[in-house]
């Protein structure tokens, strides 16, 4: 059973409130992240992380028409490539060895989204 969402102007519904806490929340994990990046903490990482997952998830949910784990999932999962050039981009910042794995992330982002199929090499 899910919350079926209502396409009503002037209310405001579980959707609703459920992207904006989403947005919310990775607006303060992005906030983290630049303070602890500014601190030279390597903490900042998973702080960008977390941030873009809740994007990625504040983009996939105005795409379901029921909000059930299943449905929302399967947005998410369509997302996915958007988030991987964020973290992506987000990672080239840092400089270092964090620029090859950006361009990784980027690439395989990119390749995902226009549907080239990305497999682990087989020994």
């Amino acid at each position: 059973m899910g919350l079926v969402l209502v396409d009503q102007p002037g209310l405001f519904g579980v959707a609703d409130l459920g992207l904006l806490l989403t947005v919310l929340g990775a607006y303060m994990f992005a906030r983290e992240a630049g303070r602890s990046a500014a601190r030279g903490e390597a903490l900042h990482l998973l702080w960008d992380v977390l941030a873009v997952a809740l994007v990625v998830l504040a983009t996939a949910l105005p795409r379901v028409s029921t909000v059930v784990p299943a449905t929302v999932a399967t947005s998410f999962k369509g997302a996915i490539p958007a988030g991987l050039l964020i973290l992506g981009i987000g990672a080239l910042r840092d400089g270092g060895w964090k620029i090859l794995a950006g361009l990784a992330l980027i690439i395989i982002g990119f390749a995902t989204y226009i549907g080239i199929p990305i497999t682990a090499p087989t020994l």
